[in-house]
C-alpha cells in the first residue's frame, strides 16, 4: 500500500518504509524519521520557483512532473517502489502540508497505475 504524508505529520507505526522524495534535505529535519531519501523523485527547483508564484498552473506543474517520471533512469526506481508497495506499506514524504498540491500525490497516483511485469 502507498501512503503519502507531509514530513510535518507524526510518525506512525503503520507508515512502513518512510521515503523522502524531495530534491534537497529539509533544514533541521531529523534523519531518524526517514528510512530512505530518493532525491531523484523530487521535483526540479524550477517547478518550486514557478508554480507558487503563478507563473505555472498546478496542471502545468503536474504535466511537467509526470514527464520527468518517464525518464528511463527513473523507471527502474519507480518499478522497484511499485513492487515494494505490493508487498508492504510505504509512505511517500514531501514538504507541503497540502497533499493535493504536492508532487507526492502525483507520484502516488503514478505508482498505483504503473504496470510491472510479474
Amino acid at each position: 500500500m502507498i501512503k503519502t504524508k507531509s514530513i510535518f505529520e507524526s510518525l506512525e507505526a503503520n507508515d512502513g518504509r518512510r521515503i523522502l522524495i524531495t530534491y534537497a534535505w529539509p533544514k533541521n529535519y531529523d534523519r531518524k524519521n526517514i528510512n530512505s531519501w530518493l532525491k531523484e523523485l523530487g521535483h526540479p527547483w524550477e517547478l518550486v520557483e514557478n508554480w507558487p508564484k503563478t507563473r505555472m498552473t498546478w496542471e502545468d506543474f503536474e504535466t511537467y512532473y509526470l514527464k520527468m517520471l518517464e525518464k528511463p533512469r527513473l523507471q527502474m526506481i519507480l518499478k522497484e517502489l511499485k513492487q515494494e508497495s505490493l508487498e508492504k506499506d510505504i509512505t511517500l514524504l514531501g514538504l507541503s502540508r497540502l497533499e493535493n498540491k504536492c508532487h507526492r500525490k502525483i507520484l502516488k497516483e503514478y505508482l498505483e497505475n504503473l504496470k510491472i511485469e510479474s
